[in-house]
Formats: C-alpha cells, structure tokens, sequence
C-alpha cells in the first residue's frame, strides 16, 4: 500500500530529523491503515531510527496506542 509506505518512510525520516513530534504523527497515521499495519508500526519502535526520538513526550504523546503494549521495550 503506497500510503502505508509514505507514512512509514516519512516517520524515519523526520525521526532521523529528530523530530518527535512528526516522527510518532506519521508512525501513528501508518498503524492507522490496518491491524497488519499496526503490528509492523509496533515492531518498528525497536528500530534504531527511533532511538533519539522515543523518549520525548511528544514522541510518546502520538503513538500511545502503541506504546501502551509496547513501553517494555522502550
């Protein structure tokens, strides 16, 4: 899917930007599509492109959904 694609290549790329804020927007729109999509969103909170934003409350703030079953990890 296209924008699946979109949402995912843009929250890398604004978390490599470190930008939390549109790093999380963009994961969350990408977990939006379906629930195959939502699992490969959570998976990719361990990706190390995350590392510099994942802990920032705006981060956190926009993807809460995901890190509800995920802040283990985090």
């Amino acid at each position: 899917n296209p924008s699946y694609e979109v949402a995912i290549l843009s929250s890398k790329a604004f978390a490599h930007l470190k930008d939390p804020y549109y790093a999380g927007a963009w994961l969350l729109t990408a977990s939006q599509f379906s629930s195959d999509h939502k699992e490969q969103a959570k998976e990719l909170l361990q990706d190390e492109v995350y590392a510099s934003v994942k802990d920032h409350s705006l981060f956190q703030g926009k993807v809460e959904s995901l890190l509800e079953e995920e802040m283990s990890v985090l």
